[in-house]
């Protein structure tokens, strides 16, 4: 028990910074690409997706928790779990870049035929 709040505490305080850093640098990217008012839904949108998707993952993985025995044991599998927690938000992040990326692309060239 103790170990899932451990394991609670550590991803949750890492899954609410680092959304709130994308969520105040984000918006930057997003204004190049989209009108102001649009620019900060979308943002908002983003944060709240990835507060869903992130904290859903983190309860369901300590609901799921496995009875360990010794030390050793209990410190493997909150490495793992809070490694896959950081990947995932690696992941999310990267997926949200390349859909940018990808959609601005698109943007400059639509813009460009049609001037």
């Amino acid at each position: 028990m103790i170990i899932a709040i451990l394991y609670l505490a550590i991803t949750g305080t890492v899954t609410i910074r680092v959304g709130h850093n994308l969520y105040k640098n984000g918006i930057h990217y997003l204004q190049l690409l989209f009108e102001e008012h649009m620019a900060l839904s979308l943002n908002k949108l983003l944060l709240l997706g990835y507060y869903l998707l992130n904290l859903g993952l983190i309860v369901f993985t300590a609901a799921t928790w496995p009875t360990l025995q010794t030390l050793e044991n209990l410190i493997a599998a909150l490495s793992f779990r809070t490694g896959l927690i950081i990947l995932l938000l690696g992941a999310i992040h990267c997926g949200n870049l390349v859909w940018l990326a990808i959609y601005s692309a698109y943007r400059r060239k639509y813009l460009n035929q049609h001037s």
